[in-house]
């Protein structure tokens, strides 16, 4: 894991400033996130589910169950196949819960926002 995304002489202005900035950037595969120097993180990546009740383990976690999380359908333009209306079923600060009421075994994006542990 690298600190990316601002240089040094910025950094310093930022901090005078209390302006918030990314402190460090990850990405695998496609599995990503993004901390800022608040503790703010932003998180996400696209995974196959499997079932209709897919764990996603947060590369980061997270203070507590209140943050933002999202998943949307991921569709292969070649065969036309998504997962089927995937949502969120659950979280908690290290993970997130996927299903879907119509659920075909595809993939799908997830994206989680808020205050890290």
């Amino acid at each position: 894991m690298a600190v990316v995304g601002v240089r040094t002489a910025n950094a310093s202005v930022c901090q005078r400033s209390g302006t918030d900035y990314v402190i460090e950037t990850w990405t695998n595969g496609t599995n990503w996130f993004r901390r800022y120097r608040s503790g703010w993180v932003e998180q996400g990546g696209l995974i196959r589910a499997h079932d209709n009740n897919t764990s996603v383990i947060l590369p980061i976690p997270m203070a507590n169950a209140n943050y933002w999380a999202i998943a949307s359908d991921y569709v292969d333009n070649a065969t036309s196949s998504g997962s089927g209306n995937p949502r969120v079923r659950g979280r908690t600060s290290t993970a997130i819960r996927l299903g879907s009421a119509l659920y075909s075994g595809g993939f799908v994006f997830w994206e989680v926002k808020g205050m890290a542990a």
